[in-house]
């Protein structure tokens, strides 16, 4: 029985997980969307999308990372 005052620890994520997979395909272009756009950028492995925080409280999603560039883009008020 493990001991409950000790901190169990969080799996590693492995080569299988979507999410690893994901970030490391698609690494470069979240990397700029998070410099250029100034959003925080990631890849959801549990609902299989991409979002973003565009301001102080503003979530957008896409399924691929240049429809979230899009979103991204339509959030700031810069596109229709």
């Amino acid at each position: 029985m493990r001991d409950p005052t000790i901190p169990a620890t969080a799996p590693a994520a492995t080569a299988a997980d979507p999410g690893t997979i994901a970030e490391a395909s698609h690494g470069p272009i979240i990397k700029m969307l998070r410099q250029q756009y100034d959003v925080l950028a990631w890849y959801g492995p549990f609902t299989g999308h991409w979002w973003a925080m565009v301001g102080p409280a503003r979530l957008v999603e896409a399924e691929q990372p240049a429809e979230l560039e899009h979103a991204i883009r339509r959030a700031w008020g810069w596109e229709r």
